[in-house]
């Protein structure tokens, strides 16, 4: 936790870019990677990010500055048609805890 939080004010700021795993590609987001990238260059502490996305831009986690991250492991079903969202129906692990 001492990796996510800021030892100066004990807050955080995090982003979030796992939206992929439940919504596929997002206005704004189709390039995640790039997305990362301006991320890095922000004063944020931390990303939410899924496992697939953590395995092609784990290069950008090498350099200097770097952010702390939170393996998305699980995924909500919002609707049975894909790009429409009308309820939560299922909250499911996507990975397990040895993949991660």
């Amino acid at each position: 936790m001492q990796n996510i939080f800021n030892s100066e004010t004990g807050r955080t700021l995090m982003a979030s870019i796992d939206h992929g795993l439940y919504m596929g590609a997002v206005r704004g987001i189709e390039h995640p990677v790039e997305v990362i990238k301006e991320f890095i260059e922000c004063d944020l502490d931390g990303i939410l990010i899924s496992l697939g996305l953590n395995k092609i831009s784990t290069e950008l986690f090498k350099q200097k500055k770097v952010l702390s991250k939170i393996l998305t492991l699980d995924y909500i079903l919002l609707s049975k048609i894909p790009g429409i969202v009308e309820e939560i129906f299922a909250n499911c692990a996507f990975f397990s805890v040895e993949q991660a």
